[in-house]
């Protein structure tokens, strides 16, 4: 599509001049060789060249592309390439160009990734970077952003709507609505809905993590499940650790973070608070709802609870109003 762009015009012996559209006549212009915009000059010669423009066409402006008309004319060698790739004189004068240009560069990315094995369903939203290495029979689905050196192995699915900048993912590993920088990530992890695995993180084999969990600065073992609800940051977690609903590792004490250690097959309670620095040893419980501000021994139950205190018939003088109102009517 040559609209916009100078003509190329050759002979028998060769390119003979570029024409700008405005300046071109009707035949002209019906060519389709155009002008890119790149050059490659002899100094020397460019600066000489440059001395001889004139501002005597359409736009009144100095051309450029003039300079390989005064070449020809002082008897110098003037030549060009011809590329059938019509990609290379994309331009971005407007906000509608750049789009299109990234459109195009994505469709490339995502061609390369085709063709070595990797599935797309759809390709809606999807951004992948030039440094990003994917597996074979791994599927990316729509909203997904891949930056950085992020390398993937095969068969994960990947996606949707997750951004992934600068890890290590191993093989089937399943990411749904997942944000991970800067972490390694090793074979069949699964994690997500809404998971944010921030940078320094370690996710061994088979770790399972649920929705609003995030994960910091930590490592966690082999097996370990992190069902829902939970922060883990500055943390040493062995594996087959279960975490409750609602746990925090409380790593900042206002001045400094510190780091809780949680050893193999611990049972963290819902509502758990590991006060840092504290240590969980081999096997050991905590009580839903505990706070820990001791360390735990191997397989000991750590419960820290106020007694329960109940008041009956607190609430009836309350809601007596609601639960009765004709006794309110007939007073």
């Amino acid at each position: 599509q040559p609209k916009g762009y100078g003509r190329i015009l050759r002979t028998e012996t060769g390119i003979a001049a570029i024409v700008e559209e405005k300046d071109a006549t009707e035949a002209q212009r019906e060519i389709h060789e155009v002008n890119s915009g790149a050059y490659w000059f002899k100094t020397k010669a460019l600066l000489e060249l440059l001395g001889g423009l004139s501002q005597s066409n359409a736009q009144g402006e100095y051309y450029l592309t003039d300079t390989v008309g005064l070449a020809l004319e002082r008897g110098w060698k003037a030549s060009a390439y011809r590329s059938e790739n019509p990609d290379v004189i994309l331009g971005a004068n407007t906000r509608k160009d750049l789009l299109h240009l990234n459109k195009v560069a994505q469709e490339r990315v995502l061609d390369k990734h085709m063709e070595n094995g990797v599935n797309f369903v759809s390709t809606d939203g999807i951004i992948i970077g030039n440094d990003v290495e994917i597996g074979a029979e791994t599927t990316i689905l729509p909203g997904t952003i891949l930056r950085g050196k992020t390398k993937i192995g095969a068969k994960c699915t990947i996606g949707p709507n997750c951004l992934i900048e600068d890890c290590r993912i191993g093989d089937h590993v399943t990411l749904n609505y997942v944000q991970a920088f800067e972490s390694e990530i090793e074979d069949a992890v699964k994690a997500g809905p809404f998971v944010h695995i921030r940078p320094n993180s370690h996710l061994k084999n088979g770790v399972k993590i649920g929705d609003f969990v995030e994960v910091k600065n930590s490592t966690v073992g082999e097996q370990t499940a992190i069902a829902h609800l939970t922060y883990v940051g500055d943390s040493d977690v062995g594996k087959k650790v279960n975490f409750g609903c609602g746990t925090v590792t409380v790593n900042y004490d206002g001045l400094k973070k510190q780091r809780c250690v949680i050893g193999d097959n611990c049972f963290i309670g819902c509502n758990t608070n590991l006060i840092a620095p504290v240590e969980l040893g081999k096997g050991a419980y905590t009580a839903a709802g505990s706070t820990v501000t001791k360390d735990v021994p191997d397989y000991a139950l750590a419960v820290e609870r106020a007694d329960l205190k109940v008041k009956e018939g607190y609430s009836l003088k309350k809601l007596k109003s609601k639960l009765f109102p004709e006794d309110g009517a007939k007073k």
